[in-house]
């Protein structure tokens, strides 16, 4: 087991494109996703709706989740991927942000409801593209750190919930939101290698 997960971070440090991709994917996990993990102190201290404004911000979550990947799904050959990742992330932000501050409890919802599509757009993107360019004989290897990822909005609680804490679950978690788009331009914009996305996974298809 050993054995395999370095041969796996090997390949992550030659093929640095896989390690960028796996990297930006990190970003919203970490720094905006963990929202989920403060949403009781929305639902009782900002808009107090209870446990049941509780399901139902949750419900709304799941099902941005779902559209996202369905949407994903349905299209067949996206030319534009790094462009539709990049809007994805940036509307996900920018709606989580709006979210984070709405005063009200329903628009709230329907901004969460949002705010996951674009979220579930960006991280499916994101899995399929390290999927078409990375070879068979990594595939598990790659696919296993990956996995790993799931885990990091429950690391990113942590901050959040203590700036929360301090200022407020409004404001932290806009706050955060804001980060991960800024964040997202920040990888855009100094990797030459993460530009190339689309050329590279093309590259790839002609291959196979």
């Amino acid at each position: 087991l050993h054995k395999h997960m370095v041969e796996g971070f090997r390949y992550l440090l030659d093929d640095r494109l896989v390690g960028i991709l796996l990297l930006f994917g990190l970003v919203p996990q970490f720094l905006a996703m963990p929202f989920q993990n403060i949403l009781p102190a929305f639902t009782e201290k900002v808009w107090a709706v209870g446990p049941t404004g509780f399901g139902i911000l949750n419900a709304a979550i799941g099902v941005g989740a779902v559209v996202g990947s369905v949407y994903v799904a349905g299209r067949t050959q996206e030319k534009r991927r790094l462009a539709m990742m990049m809007m994805a992330v940036m509307a996900f932000g920018a709606l989580l942000a709006a979210f984070a501050m709405s005063p009200y409890f329903w628009p709230a919802v329907f901004l969460a409801f949002l705010a996951n599509i674009g979220a579930s757009v960006f991280s499916t993107l994101n899995n399929v593209s390290i999927q078409l360019v990375i070879p068979d004989e990594v595939r598990g290897r790659v696919s296993s750190y990956l996995m790993m990822s799931v885990s990091l909005p429950l690391l990113g609680a942590l901050p959040i919930g203590w700036i929360a804490d301090r200022i407020g679950p409004p404001p932290a978690v806009a706050g955060a939101s804001l980060l991960a788009v800024v964040m997202a331009v920040v990888f855009y914009s100094s990797s030459a290698l993460l530009r190339g996305l689309d050329e590279r996974v093309r590259s790839e298809l002609r291959r196979s």
